[in-house]
């Protein structure tokens, strides 16, 4: 993992997170536990950020895999996988799994965090309230029909990349907080930026 020290500059060095047994011996969560606590702090809050909502989604559909297959849902999902699979779903259209998977799950695109796509509401508001120009019609009626195509889109395909990277940038910063609070831990965990 890369780790950026006090002063801000990178500096390259090795974190192993141990096995459950030595870990535990350490000291130090399980890695299964270490995804447990994050995902309860992330929902400490009243207010439940699309980040959050994502995080939930993806540790819901991990634990669910697994328990659909007759295994522990509990051993599903660990810090690893979780921050993985945050980072695999941010470039899910680009992986090179992606031209065999037919539809991803679709309750993460059915997740309510669409965002107002600001662009496309300002055309449509600007081309309906133009529309009084009857110099025009078929063109404004055009830049109306294209707005709301645009607007109708991101709420049925919204833009899950930025929730996916708050998501990833909380469960890292957590995972530090939770890993130097810690004695075992103390004096050897900075910043967690990058896992390897």
């Amino acid at each position: 993992m890369n780790y950026a020290n006090d002063r801000g500059a990178q500096s390259r060095r090795t974190t192993v997170l141990l096995g459950a047994g030595a870990s535990a011996n350490a000291g130090l969560p399980v890695t299964s536990e270490l995804a447990a606590r994050i995902l309860k702090r992330a929902n400490d809050s009243m207010f439940i950020p699309p980040w959050v909502r994502i995080l939930n989604a993806v540790y819901g559909a991990m634990a669910g895999h697994q328990g659909l297959r007759g295994n522990d849902p509990q051993t599903a999902v660990n810090i690893e996988t979780l921050i993985s699979s945050l980072r695999l779903l941010q470039i899910r259209e680009d992986h090179e799994v992606a031209p065999f998977v037919t539809t991803w799950l679709p309750a993460l695109t059915e997740l309510p965090i669409a965002t107002p796509n600001g662009p496309a509401a300002k055309h449509l508001v600007e081309a309906i309230l133009e529309y009084n120009d009857t110099t025009k019609p078929d063109y404004l009626a055009a830049r109306i029909s294209k707005a709301v195509g645009t607007l109708a889109r991101s709420e049925l395909k919204p833009d899950m990349a930025a929730p996916l990277r708050d998501a990833e940038k909380f469960v890292l910063n957590e995972l530090t907080n939770i890993l130097v609070s810690f004695p075992a831990s103390r004096g050897h965990v900075n910043h967690v930026t990058q896992p390897a």
